[in-house]
Formats: C-alpha cells, structure tokens, sequence
C-alpha cells in the first residue's frame, strides 16, 4: 500500500511538474491588436476589466513556447509560437493541410474593450467570450466558438466549424460547401438578418458547418 501512494504521488508530482503557467500583462494604448499563432491549439479572447492587455499561457507539456511582443502608439503585435517538434505530421485529404500533433498550449487573451484585433492562424481553435470590440479570425483550419457576442465579430475560415450564440446581431452568414443550421433547422447560404442596433457577425467560409443559436431559443 505505501509503495502504491509512493508511485501516485511521483506521477502527480510529475504531471504538475510538467504544466507550464505563464502569466503577463502589457500595457499598451494601441488601437490595433495583432495576434499570430503557430502550434497553438486554442486561443481564448476576452473582455480585459483593466486598460490593459492580460496573457495567460498555459503549456500542459512543457514543450516551450516562444514569445514576440512588439508594441508602439499604433498597433501591438503579440507572436506565439510553439517549440513543437513534428516528426510524421498527417495530411488533411481535403484540403492538402499538413496537421500536426496536438501541441496541448492554450493562451488566454484579455482584451481592453474597443479594440480591433486580427488573429492570423493556420490550424486553430479560437472561443470568444464576451469581447467588446471589433475581432477578425483569419484562419485556415479550426473549430471557432462565440459563446456571446457584443461588439463585431468576422470569421474568415476555409474549413472546419462554427458556434455561434447571437443575441440583437446582424448576421452575415455564407458557407459554400458547408451547411448552415439556425436554432435546429437548416437555412440556405448566405444568410442575412439585419438589426438596427446591435452586433454584427459575419462568416465567410468554404467547408465548414456553422450553427446558430439565436436569443429566441435561450
């Protein structure tokens, strides 16, 4: 019995040990935010509650990541690449996109509101929770997430999906070989809903699904 809680606690230990934390904070009055990415699995945008920019990184492997922040008056770069090293990466047949290897980085983002941020990525995931300004997602492969959204969100993706919950928002929909679902019931490509006031999503896509829950349903 001793020697089996000696053996869970080395594996705990280990397993603590190996989950890297990283947390900072850059103060920058720039209005334009640019977040590039590579061999970061998800990336999460927010709402900062200070003047400030908030990074969270977390590396569940310890595989190491690299960081490049430049900031002046008019915009603030945020580089974020990971030291995973691919071996025998896969081939997405449809596409011709080389995947590699789950790298297991998350970074969290927390923005001042007001803000335009342009996220560039190849193969990632990205949630937005709540952000209150204007966001672009440039991405080629990845699962994209709106858990809320107030301000004007655009989603340039070639393949993958999208979540989507709206409330008030002017939706620009169109997915040319995907299919796109509203509240449970497929809708033709491109769909359009205009608001008064209110946020605006759009969506330009090629192969991807994306599904919409309206304030209707909540």
């Amino acid at each position: 019995m001793v020697k089996y809680l000696s053996i869970l606690f080395l594996c705990c230990f280990s397993i603590v040990n190996a989950q890297q934390k990283t947390h900072k904070t850059i103060s920058s009055d720039a209005p334009f935010i640019e977040i590039h990415t590579k061999g970061v699995d998800l990336l999460k945008i927010e709402t900062s509650k200070t003047n400030n920019i908030e990074l969270i990184l977390t590396d569940d492997d310890n595989i190491g990541v690299i960081e490049n922040i430049s900031c002046n008056d008019y915009n603030c770069v945020l580089k974020i690449e990971t030291q995973l090293k691919i071996v025998n990466a896969t081939t997405d047949k449809m596409n011709q996109f080389s995947l590699p290897p789950p790298s297991n980085v998350s970074i969290t983002i927390k923005i001042p509101k007001d803000k335009k941020v342009t996220v560039f990525g190849g193969l990632l995931d990205v949630e937005e929770n709540n952000y209150n300004g204007i966001l672009r997602l440039l991405i080629d492969k990845g699962i994209v997430r709106i858990k809320k959204n107030h301000g004007i969100t655009e989603i340039d993706l070639l393949s993958g999906a999208v979540f989507a919950n709206t409330k008030n928002t002017d939706l620009h929909i169109k997915s040319r070989k995907g299919t796109i679902i509203k509240n449970g019931e497929k809708v033709k490509s491109p769909l359009k809903e205009k608001v008064k006031k209110g946020a605006k999503l759009i969506v330009k896509s090629v192969y991807v699904n994306v599904e919409l829950i309206t304030e209707e349903t909540q």
